[in-house]
């Protein structure tokens, strides 16, 4: 049960981090995205929300269903698009684009985890 409070954790900072640093995720937004500032604070509401649905028992199978879709978006649309169109603060540094994909693969693994152990809990 602790991996679900931590990656409850892991979406409450980074929904913060939207609102308080929204420079950081608009240097990284693809050109191609539309209307960054909104989709950026959207993505915050959306972190937030999703953390509370992993608190909330009846709502987690859902709630880490719904993590991984996200983790799966952002993998495709923000961080293999990087390595087409590296973002100023990652030039020279590919290996961080390379660990940025393994780690939004973790995180889809533990999205999906966490709905299967919640599943199997009756929740």
């Amino acid at each position: 049960m602790w991996y679900t409070y931590l990656m409850a954790a892991f979406m409450a900072l980074a929904g913060i981090n939207h609102f308080v640093k929204p420079a950081f995720y608009l240097a990284i937004t693809p050109s191609y995205l539309p209307f960054p500032k909104e989709i950026n604070y959207l993505a915050g509401v959306v972190q937030l929300a999703l953390c509370a649905g992993l608190l909330y028992p009846p709502t987690r199978v859902w709630s880490a269903y719904l993590v991984t879709a996200m983790m799966i978006v952002f993998l495709f649309t923000i961080h293999v698009v990087h390595f087409f169109e590296v973002p100023k603060m990652l030039q020279g540094k590919t290996y961080m684009l390379v660990i940025r994909v393994l780690l939004q693969l973790v995180f889809i693994w533990w999205g999906w985890m966490i709905a299967q152990k919640a599943i199997a809990e009756g929740l």
